[in-house]
């Protein structure tokens, strides 16, 4: 019954986002635009392949993914949309692994089922935005942290996991700004799952040495993009940053 629930609940999410996803919402919201010429632009140009793009604030993943759907549909609204409402209606089964890993079974459907017919979400997957990707890798990489912290797989399969939490949690970084709380939401995952319990700190040493080396070697082009072009990689965070001295009208500094 869980095996099936979960298939209609990915129906019933597909559906939802995929429904005319041409046509509603209506017409395209500026970022939507400039994220499909961008992917155009990747598609026409060799030599353009960036890590990080300025213009757009946000790093290129999406405009990568987006690149292959305009090129097997065409320049058109349907292939822009097309990545974040895939990545939208996968993401319940990410949700639904991870709620079931800790919870159990019911868990992780009724999980599936809130995220499917969720309002905000819904809407999100269903417009060309970079930010629904991130809930998609983010919550896999936190499900198999937690396969190797509690002892589920250990050895070599630890390693296997390990493998898999870091590309996931390292391709979390190139989504959106959000996703650069990554890598502090996942060592605390760490640290209170394993606690002062020094032998299953042991055990999962394997995986998480793993998970952290696989994570630098995925997020390493963007970590150099960072170092070399701090200014533009935190120009977005910093303008809605409520430190930001700038707009003294809603600075929490202003004296």
């Amino acid at each position: 019954w869980y095996i099936f629930g979960l298939i209609g609940c990915l129906i019933v999410a597909l559906g939802l986002r995929l429904f005319d996803l041409e046509n509603l919402p209506v017409g395209m919201w500026r970022d939507e635009a400039r994220h499909g010429l961008l992917a155009l632009n990747i598609l026409n140009d060799p030599g353009y392949r960036p890590i990080y793009v300025a213009q757009a604030d946000i790093p290129a993943l999406l405009f990568y993914l987006q690149s292959w759907s305009v090129a097997s549909f065409g320049p058109t609204v349907f292939a822009v949309r097309i990545v974040p409402a895939l990545a939208g209606g996968l993401s319940i089964l990410s949700i639904a692994y991870l709620a079931h890993q800790i919870w159990g079974r019911t868990a992780g459907l009724a999980a599936a089922i809130l995220l499917a017919t969720s309002v905000w979400h819904l809407w999100l997957s269903r417009l060309a935005f970079a930010a629904v990707l991130d809930p998609l890798f983010t919550l896999i990489g936190l499900g198999l942290l937690w396969r190797i912290c509690i002892g589920r797989v250990a050895g070599r399969d630890s390693m296997i996991a390990g493998l898999g939490a870091g590309m996931a949690l390292g391709l979390s970084l190139y989504t959106y700004h959000p996703a650069r709380l990554v890598p502090l939401a996942a060592t605390l995952w760490v640290v209170l799952s394993l606690g002062r319990n020094w032998s299953a700190w042991r055990r999962a040493l394997p995986g998480l040495v793993t998970t952290v080396v696989v994570g630098l070697i995925v997020v390493s082009p963007l970590l150099n993009y960072w170092l070399t072009q701090t200014q533009d990689f935190n120009q977005r965070v910093g303008q809605v940053s409520l430190l930001d001295r700038s707009t003294s009208e809603f600075t929490l500094l202003t004296d």
